[in-house]
């Protein structure tokens, strides 16, 4: 034989109110934070502000310093290029003028006018002195011998 099904029919008020009821949404409540106690301000004492002073001036007189020392060194720097210059220039003048003296004059003409015109003669070997001398580099000739 077949069984029979059993439909079970709740017809009352208790199973559709079940599911007809809306949620209830839980109030949120932000979470407060405890308040903290804020922290005591540290006093600085007079010792550490003059000692902060006093570095930091002598931070800014070496910096000083020093750029005065740099720019001391520029300028000499700058002099010495234009000294060099300079004595370039100098060395030139001297190269040129010794060759307009050699130029202009001639030792061997000198030597033959002296020697023929003027009478002179070269020296005996006892009309020579000689003579060191630790002061002076000059030679002095007396008159005599």
């Amino acid at each position: 034989m077949a069984k029979a099904e059993r439909v079970y029919l709740y017809d009352g008020n208790a199973a559709r109110q079940w599911n007809t009821l809306p949620e209830e949404i839980p109030e949120q409540h932000p979470k407060q934070q405890p308040k903290r106690q804020p922290k005591p301000k540290k006093k600085t004492s007079k010792l550490l502000m003059a000692s902060i002073g006093v570095s930091a001036l002598i931070v800014v007189g070496t910096i000083f310093t020093m750029l005065n020392e740099q720019l001391t060194v520029t300028n000499l720097q700058s002099e010495v290029v234009a000294l060099e210059s300079q004595v370039t220039d100098l060395q030139r003048e001297n190269i040129n003028a010794r060759q307009d003296l050699e130029e202009e004059v001639n030792l061997q003409d000198i030597y033959d006018k002296a020697m023929k015109e003027l009478g002179m003669r070269t020296p005996d070997k006892k009309q020579i002195y000689t003579y060191e001398s630790k002061k002076s580099t000059q030679v002095r000739v007396k008159d005599g011998h």
